[in-house]
């Protein structure tokens, strides 16, 4: 029975392209047979299969023809040699770990057609210095650039919308991401992890969720910039290697709340990311004379905050007052205020304030 399965095998096997090119239904390669290091796939290719120039380690280049809409899994895994390969407008998939430990690939350029990058797609790649993205991409898949510790050169396209698991990690030669311009809502777990060069990092305001530990050991991070709608900052506020956070009034208030809603101690967390917060610290000494029991909304935090600078800080409370005013109603405001303040004095203060603002 095995033999007869083996002719069956070797039956469906097309050789139209010649004996090197072994293809199923014509259209379809399903392994390269050859020995040659520049390997030019010949016109008429529709497909390039599952492991089809794996572990191949004479291939140093490899020309594909514009016939080619589909690269399957691993199809190029671990050409150790490989260091130069064009990627036609005419593909339209790239498959999971299909360049994954191609050594000595060091530029990339991805076609317009491709829309996601799937699973470790280009991981282990260390030689790869820049790769152009395409410019509808949403996606870059888990592990997709990991290891990928040479990568210096990277756009990022502004139809991005999600940055999967691990996508970066270990990209020890990035050292700044600028996603402000993008339409990222989501970046998961570890996605910049250990990206210990990486100095600067500057999120944009549709961000809605991050994972954990993304940027953990990225110790020379120096600046990161937090949209306002980051539900939760905890990932950020633990990280040592962390020592700016934001700069905008919203995620200073979202961290004074964490700290003092979740009854977090500042030996907990890293007093560095709260010293480089403008502010923090007058702020936070300010509203521990407030009597905080019961103060379970942020707006009511926000306002203890508001009261603890009229004093000290006159510009600094406007500025205060100016965000907030932007997201709750002068009700809601006048209401917490009440609820914050025992002293009428201050209270009239800041709803002078307030009116003078509306």
């Amino acid at each position: 029975m095995q033999a007869n399965y083996t002719d069956i095998l070797i039956e469906e096997y097309d050789y139209t392209y010649g004996k090197d090119f072994e293809c199923i239904d014509k259209n379809f390669l399903y392994k390269y047979k050859g020995k040659d290091s520049h390997v030019i796939i010949p016109e008429g290719i529709t497909s390039i299969c599952a492991y089809a120039f794996a572990w191949q380690p004479q291939i140093e280049s490899i020309t594909i023809p514009n016939t080619v809409k589909s690269i399957v899994n691993n199809a190029f895994d671990c050409c150790i040699n490989l260091k130069t390969i064009n990627l036609p407008q005419s593909l339209t998939s790239l498959g999971d770990t299909a360049f994954c430990h191609c050594h000595s690939l060091s530029e990339i350029i991805i076609p317009d057609s491709i829309t996601q990058l799937k699973f470790a797609v280009f991981a282990h790649c260390e030689s790869l210095t820049k790769v152009v993205l395409p410019k509808g991409l949403t996606k870059i898949g888990s592990n997709a650039f990991q290891d990928c510790i040479n990568l210096s050169n990277i756009n990022i396209p502004n139809s991005l919308t999600s940055i999967e698991r691990a996508a970066f990690m270990n990209c020890t030669s990035l050292t700044k991401l600028d996603l402000s311009n993008t339409n990222i809502t989501k970046i998961e777990d570890l996605a910049f992890a250990d990206c210990f060069n990486l100095t600067s990092l500057i999120f944009p305001a549709c961000l809605e969720k991050t994972g954990t530990d993304i940027i953990d050991n990225c110790e020379k991070l120096t600046q990161i910039y937090l949209p306002d709608n980051i539900i939760n900052i905890a990932p950020f506020a633990h990280k040592t290697a962390c020592k700016i956070i934001t700069r905008n009034w919203s995620a200073f208030m979202k961290l004074i709340s964490f700290d003092t809603l979740s009854n977090t101690s500042l030996a907990k967390l890293n007093p560095d990311v709260y010293d480089n917060f403008p502010y923090y610290k007058e702020v936070k000494k300010a509203i521990t004379n407030f009597d905080l029991t019961g103060l379970e909304t942020q707006l009511n935090i926000f306002i203890a905050a508001l009261i603890a600078m009229i004093l000290k800080k006159p510009a600094v409370y406007e500025e205060l007052l100016n965000f907030l005013v932007q997201g709750y109603s002068k009700d809601e405001i006048k209401k917490a205020i009440k609820a914050v303040v025992a002293d009428k004095e201050s209270i009239q203060i800041v709803i002078d304030k307030l009116n003078s603002i509306l």
